[in-house]
């Protein structure tokens, strides 16, 4: 039985390690490749090393169920650390500047540096084509029947909305 858990696991180690392995040109910047590598690989080897001496240290000392909430705390730590570790390594975008200025133009507002180009494109999945309120369920259930028309409404909003925000 023991040496079918071994087996199995090797196996699930072959696959799981290559597809981490893979990942790693998508998470970390070129410069930073060789530092990374070598780091998921000593993490891999640190794992197979002390991995089953610290389960069986567990497991001898802790029931069981307290030996899974602890490996429960040591995954939300190691993806608490992942998550911490992407976005130190992920570099911030550049700023694009969106206006331009010329001489003796300080006080005045700025203008677009480019024009928009437009780019076409047909429906993409996802693309929702048209959407609409369906208030059937509230007409049934209440006797709800909307009395603000579009014309009224729209200025209304606008109104409303900025006077809220100060615009």
């Amino acid at each position: 039985m023991i040496v079918a858990v071994v087996v199995v696991g090797a196996i699930g180690a072959g696959i799981t390690i290559a597809a981490w392995q893979a990942f790693v040109p998508q998470l970390v910047p070129p410069d930073a490749m060789v530092s990374a590598v070598r780091l998921n690989a000593m993490q891999f080897t640190g794992a197979r090393a002390f991995g089953p001496a610290l389960a069986g240290l567990v497991l001898a000392r802790m029931a069981t169920p307290l030996a899974w909430a602890t490996i429960a705390v040591y995954v939300a730590a190691m993806v608490l650390y992942a998550l911490a570790a992407a976005r130190a390594i992920t570099p911030e975008p550049e700023p694009v500047p969106a206006t331009v200025g010329g001489p003796g133009e300080a006080d005045s507002p700025p203008r677009v540096a480019g024009v928009a180009q437009l780019d076409p494109q047909p429906m993409q999945t996802g693309d929702v084509a048209e959407t609409f309120a369906d208030i059937s369920a509230i007409k049934r259930d209440h006797g709800f029947k909307p009395s603000t028309t579009i014309d009224e409404g729209v200025p209304r909003f606008v109104a409303w909305y900025r006077d809220f925000y100060g615009v």
